[in-house]
């Protein structure tokens, strides 16, 4: 006679396609913020081409500038502040900080 066990981690058929569509709309978004990012950086190149400003040893900025600015968008976001130049909430800053700390900890072994 066989028993059957079910490991107590075991997802349900549910779980298990509800965790595929989460990471596939998580991947998708990724793709999708990196294209925005890069759009807008060819954005900025051709306005200063429009503008004619190309020659006068004026550069786009680098991506990360761009990163920057959607990151910054996204924490204020998180932290309920229209901007940065208006106040959020705190305690919804501090663990942000603290999990981007945590990942920067990890990268540094």
């Amino acid at each position: 006679m066989t028993s059957s066990t079910t490991e107590p981690n075991a997802l349900t058929s549910s779980q298990r396609v509800f965790m595929e569509i989460d990471s596939k709309i998580r991947s998708d978004l990724t793709v999708r913020v990196d294209q925005l990012i890069e759009q807008s950086r060819l954005e900025f190149v051709r306005a200063l081409a429009d503008a004619r400003l190309t020659d006068q040893n004026l550069s786009t900025p680098p991506t990360d500038l761009f990163r920057g600015v959607a990151l910054q968008h996204l924490f204020c976001r998180m932290c309920d502040a229209e901007s940065l130049a208006s106040k959020g909430n705190q305690q919804q800053a501090r663990p942000i900080i603290d999990n981007l700390q945590n990942i920067s900890d990890s990268w540094a072994g």
